[in-house]
């Protein structure tokens, strides 16, 4: 079931009581989802530092790289 809310002439619906519909089936992501978290927060972060033009943009390999190295360094399980 979806809810429409409105606002000044605009909207946007939810689904699924506003709970994430890729995870309603009970699905285990796990751990990570704290690399899709980490990653959002990058951009966030990089987006708030300096202006940009409007289009479509991604967060550096460099940084991506990090956030992976990161996740290894506390959640990988050794051999």
């Amino acid at each position: 079931m979806a809810t429409r809310h409105t606002r000044t002439g605009h909207y946007f619906y939810v689904l699924a009581d506003s709970n994430a519909v890729n995870f309603l089936h009970g699905a285990s992501v796990g751990l990570f989802i704290l690399l899709v978290q980490a990653e959002i927060l990058a951009a966030l972060a990089l987006l708030a530092s300096k202006p940009h033009d409007p289009g479509m943009w991604d967060v550096p390999r460099e940084v991506r790289k990090s956030i992976a190295a990161t996740w290894l360094t506390y959640f990988h399980e050794g051999p």
